[in-house]
């Protein structure tokens, strides 16, 4: 019976305890641990009298007593130690579950209106642009722990004329601070970013992306690296065009095209272009545009290979071709004589300007078909001393090529006086 009683004793205590430690989520008192002492004391003496003996039973819960009085002071001081360690960190278990899981990564607070903006990011926050400069604000909250509870932050300006902003070195690092939010004043745990940006005097109305790169270390030495992009307004600058910029001048100014000179046509001074005699090309050269002259115009022919150009120079200088006029140029060349029958290429490269000193360029051609001259030997015929009138001879001889080009469909005819 009396070990019965003990038994029910042992389970009302630890639920007790347990109720209290869910209740208030604290470390357990000095007070705890004490019964904590007498209820192991009690299992021990338990525990020794279910064996069977008084004595031992003595000597068990005496022992007993000792050992949960001991464990009874470290349990206490172990839950004091554990529950201070969670009110400082506050949430740094959470953390180091992000960091096993992916790592620790920021991410914008964007519920909370912080000093300096009139929305919260949720609500479309825009940053202040003043006369003199645009004020950002980046509330950021760490998902994780970072290392010394520090970030660095850079504002990207970009590098085109066109940006409102005046370009300098703005990094700056940021600590983990608590700052006033909303009307009440709340104060909200973040990594505050704030930049004023410096304006320029000469400065077009319009929306402007600013990239904020951000970075930082996790709690296990690793580098973060995340970019935000903040749009900032500017409405009291220049509306693009008012100045006479050159915007406002292409949209007014017609568009004009530039002119284009290409090769027309050609012509050779001989219908059939042998290798290795001269010939001359003549090649007319037309300006397509309907308005725009062209003057200063060296026109200028590089052949390839087997093509040789006669003349001391290679190019032929046109003063002005008048629009939709058309000009002739002409230049000397010879085909290389040991070179293979076949079409060969010359080159024509133009180089011109418009009236209003631009300069242009054009590519063009010319196709020559050349050919060999046909040789033939033929060797000597061999004929008899004597043939007999209406006797049939057989005569026989060899034709040879002598050119460079093949010969087909070769027929020969002998002719000689008594045959």
């Amino acid at each position: 019976m009396d070990v019965m009683c003990l038994r029910w004793k042992k389970i009302g205590v630890i639920c007790l305890i347990s109720i209290l430690a869910i209740s208030q989520n604290t470390a357990i008192s000095s007070a705890d641990a004490r019964s904590g002492s007498i209820l192991s004391s009690a299992l021990s003496g338990e525990g020794a009298v279910r064996d069977g003996g008084d004595e031992t039973g003595t000597d068990g819960g005496g022992a007993g007593k000792s050992a949960s009085d001991q464990a009874g002071t470290d349990g206490g001081e172990d839950g004091k130690s554990a529950g201070n360690q969670a009110g400082a960190d506050g949430g740094e278990d959470a953390g180091g579950a992000s960091d096993r899981e992916g790592g620790a990564r920021l991410v914008i607070d964007n519920q909370n209106i912080y000093e300096g903006m009139k929305n919260s990011y949720a609500r479309g926050y825009l940053p202040e642009a003043d006369g003199r400069k645009a004020v950002i604000v980046l509330p950021l909250i760490a998902k994780g722990k970072l290392s010394g509870n520090r970030i660095t932050a850079t504002p990207k300006l970009g590098e085109s004329e066109g940006f409102p902003f005046v370009c300098k070195n703005y990094e700056k690092a940021v600590r983990l601070g608590r700052h006033r939010v909303g009307k009440k004043g709340k104060k909200k745990s973040c990594y505050l970013v704030v930049f004023s940006l410096e304006l320029k005097k000469e400065r077009y109305n319009g929306t402007y992306p600013v990239n904020i790169a951000v970075t930082a270390e996790d709690g296990a030495g690793s580098e973060i690296s995340q970019d935000f992009t903040v749009y900032v307004t500017i409405r009291d600058g220049k509306k693009p065009g008012d100045d006479g910029s050159s915007q406002g001048d292409s949209a007014d100014r017609p568009v004009t095209f530039a002119p284009k000179v290409l090769v027309d046509s050609y012509h050779f001074s001989k219908k059939r272009v042998i290798c290795g005699e001269k010939f001359h090309a003549k090649i007319t050269l037309r300006n397509t545009s309907k308005k725009e002259a062209v003057r200063n115009m060296l026109v200028a022919v590089t052949p390839e290979e087997n093509v040789e150009l006669l003349g001391k120079s290679s190019g032929v200088y046109v003063e002005k071709l008048p629009a939709g006029k058309t000009c002739q140029v002409s230049f000397a060349f010879k085909i290389n004589g040991a070179a293979p029958a076949g079409q060969y290429g010359i080159g024509v490269a133009m180089e011109y300007a418009d009236g209003k000193a631009n300069a242009y360029t054009a590519q063009g051609e010319v196709k020559v078909s050349a050919s060999q001259r046909a040789r033939i030997g033929i060797d000597p015929v061999s004929l008899p001393g004597e043939i007999k009138l209406g006797e049939t001879v057989e005569l026989q001889t060899q034709v040879m090529n002598l050119g460079r080009g093949k010969l087909r469909n070769v027929r020969a005819v002998m002719e000689a006086d008594g045959l």
